[in-house]
């Protein structure tokens, strides 16, 4: 994950999260290694939305391809013709 990109709330609530300080390197390289989707449920969790983050990742996805905006959907959604 380019973390360099992440806002600094994202950063904040990621690193508070995982009881790390944003000045050391060694866990900056913990946050690269994160998948977007445990990097958002950790930005989830910090904010009191505990457990969701796949539903909610799923529910906009559903959203967005609904709506006709490109999303990535999981192997087990795709609708093969």
């Amino acid at each position: 994950m380019k973390i360099d990109l992440l806002s600094d709330e994202v950063m904040e609530a990621i690193c508070n999260n995982m009881g790390i300080d944003s000045g050391d390197e060694d866990a900056m390289k913990r946050i690269q290694r994160l998948s977007p989707e445990e990097a958002f449920e950790r930005f989830l969790t910090w904010q009191g939305i505990i457990g969701y983050g796949y539903m909610i990742t799923r529910a906009l996805d559903n959203i967005r391809l609904a709506s006709g905006e490109d999303c990535p959907l999981p192997d087990d959604e795709v609708k093969h013709d």
